[in-house]
This record gives structure tokens, C-alpha cells and sequence, in this order.
């Protein structure tokens, strides 16, 4: 049963990775206007629409693959050890 819970993380780290990778690209593009240079997005709706008006839609999963190899293992180990303990 542990293999399986471990998969069952795994593959939820991996659906995932879908939503955290636009959501962080999108949250660190909007962390890096400290103030020091000109304001380039208002809002993180214009950080979306820009970021997809100049790099089309891929632009927004830019280090999806670096998510992936984040995500997996660690949803993986957050389950398999949620589950062990909890027995």
C-alpha cells in the first residue's frame, strides 16, 4: 500500500505542476519590481496577458520541467510518510 499511496503523490505532484508552474512564474515576475526600476506589470492579470502577448502560451509554463522534478518527489514523500505516520 505504501508503493501505491507514494504513486498516487507522484502523479498529483505532476497534475500539480500544472497550475504551480504559470502561478509562480507569474508570482516571482512580480517580486522582482522592487521599486529600484521602472514598473513594468500593474497587476498580475497584466503580468499574464504580457507574458502570453509576447512569449505565446508556452511562455507562462517557462521551468515547468524544473516544477516536475520539484513537484513529484516531494508530493511522493509528503504522502508516503503522511501515510505511514498516520498508521
Amino acid at each position: 500500500i505504501p508503493d501505491r499511496v507514494m504513486l498516487a503523490g507522484s502523479l498529483a505532484g505532476a497534475v500539480m505542476a500544472f497550475a504551480n508552474c504559470p502561478i509562480e512564474l507569474l508570482k516571482v515576475r512580480l517580486q522582482i519590481q522592487d521599486g529600484t526600476r521602472a514598473v513594468i506589470y500593474r497587476n498580475i492579470w497584466h503580468c499574464a496577458v504580457d507574458t502570453i502577448k509576447v512569449q505565446g502560451l508556452s511562455g507562462i509554463y517557462r521551468g515547468f520541467t524544473a516544477t516536475l522534478l520539484r513537484d513529484i518527489p516531494s508530493f511522493a514523500g509528503y504522502f508516503g510518510v503522511y501515510e505511514a505516520l498516520s498508521r
